[in-house]
């Protein structure tokens, strides 16, 4: 019995968390750099909280930021980037929650 709540747990759990890896979504728009990568991040967005979510979770930032700088090594420049990857989620949250209560997490 306690198996069948666990899964029951983590099923709940799941529908309350979504979740997203920003180094696959930069790694999927290959060569179209940040000119695809923003609109897809938007998008990505956009279904998570259509499914009614409370917690959206982004993870992968650093690889992310990386991937799009080019960069082997952490700089000024992945900084600047990694600043308007979390700004931009935030203005796009903003945007697109209309009312709805949900945490954004970006690590």
């Amino acid at each position: 019995m306690a198996s069948i709540s666990a899964r029951v747990g983590t099923v709940e759990r799941a529908k309350l968390i979504r979740e997203s890896d920003l180094s696959a979504v930069a790694r999927d728009c290959g060569v179209g750099g940040e000119l695809v990568f923003f609109p897809r991040l938007r998008e990505q967005l956009g279904v998570h909280l259509q499914a009614s979510c409370r917690v959206i979770r982004f993870c992968g930032l650093r690889d992310c930021v990386k991937q799009l700088s080019g960069a082997r090594r952490w700089s000024v420049k992945c900084q600047v980037m990694q600043e308007q990857i979390v700004e931009y989620l935030r203005k796009c949250l903003s945007a697109l929650a209309k009312g709805k209560e949900v945490a954004l997490v970006v690590e």
